[in-house]
């Protein structure tokens, strides 16, 4: 069996290879948390194009920021705020980041736990993704 044979995936009474491959196809080696994957599986089937961990530059050309998920050719970024977010630096530097997105014509629609915490919550943050998308 090689390395990459999907038979590995098999457990006893656990998943099946069909089921393993779904799942996998459906993964992003780009996520940093699961929130990430959740908002990104929450709005990815909304239009083409969507990717993960978009770089972000300042005018100078060195890098600002990535962007967590969004269409980079259409200037929509979504950005997933943690708990981090709170914190005064890093408010301070999401304002710059917003700042440098919006200069370029880009849109910015932040993220929080609270917007993922139902499926009518995220119905409505799916609303404000195709509205920003339109």
């Amino acid at each position: 069996m090689s390395p990459a044979d999907p038979r590995k995936l098999r457990v006893p009474g656990g998943v099946d290879v069909m089921f393993a491959a779904s799942v996998l196809g459906s993964t992003d080696v780009g996520a940093e948390s699961p929130q990430e994957t959740l908002l990104r599986l929450a709005v990815n089937d909304l239009a083409p194009g969507m990717r993960s961990q978009i770089p972000v530059f300042k005018e100078d050309g060195k890098l600002l920021t990535v962007s967590d998920l969004g269409w980079g050719e259409r200037g929509l970024h979504l950005m997933y705020d943690g708990v981090h977010h709170r914190q005064r630096e890093q408010r301070d530097h999401d304002s710059e980041v917003l700042a440098a997105l919006q200069h370029g014509g880009g849109r910015v629609i932040r993220v929080t736990a609270g917007n993922l915490a139902s499926m009518a919550k995220i119905e409505k943050l799916r609303e404000r993704v195709v509205g920003a998308l339109e």
